[in-house]
């Protein structure tokens, strides 16, 4: 018997297009697999760098607001543990008078979080406990770099300005370049009503 319809399919076009299809089918998995890993990346790069700009922010805002004189400085720094910086601010705005001053300070170790204590009963404070049992303690995230402040000096030792650097990554994950890259934010702050 002879099949005289030459419209339809032999079996060797029914395997190409087979193939051809499943290659197809192949590319647009793996591009969409790829489209989502980056949409991961790019989030978590994201997340990373608004809580970077929060903290400078906020950092930079009591840098900026630091009063202080050659004889009192208004900037305290405590190294060990924890890395520590308090700025005075003269919120009763008596520029004269330190003594009525309240001070922001914040701390960052390795094994704990970036934290922002508002007048510690100790200054500057030298632990978790002395931070948290201030008037206003405020956790933000953990740092890559716990040394992430640096006093800048000018000619016979004066205060010029302060460098503020921030570095992080999503701790959830580990360090990649490509999906979780390590963010850093750096700020030189010389506050205006710091006398030199």
């Amino acid at each position: 018997m002879r099949i005289h319809n030459q419209t339809g399919l032999s079996l060797t076009e029914l395997l190409i297009s087979t193939v051809i299809i499943g290659t197809i089918m192949l590319g647009i998995m793996t591009f969409s697999t790829s489209v989502r890993q980056m949409q991961s990346a790019s989030s978590r790069t994201r997340y990373t760098d608004m809580k970077l700009a929060a903290a400078m922010k906020a950092l930079k805002r009591d840098a900026l607001q630091a009063i202080g004189d050659r004889l009192s400085p208004g900037i305290v720094v405590n190294s060990g543990t924890f890395e520590t910086i308090c700025f005075r601010h003269d919120l009763a705005l008596t520029p004269l008078d330190y003594t009525d001053d309240t001070w922001a300070c914040w701390m960052s170790s390795t094994s704990d979080v970036l934290r922002r204590c508002f007048d510690p009963s100790t200054m500057p404070p030298t632990s978790v406990a002395e931070c948290t049992a201030s008037t206003d303690d405020r956790q933000y995230f953990q740092l890559t770099n716990t040394n992430f402040f640096t006093i800048n000096t000018g000619g016979g030792g004066r205060f010029d300005s302060v460098t503020l650097t921030l570095s992080a990554h999503d701790i959830n994950a580990p360090v990649d370049p490509l999906t979780n890259p390590e963010m850093t934010l750096t700020m030189d702050v010389s506050p205006p009503a710091h006398s030199r």
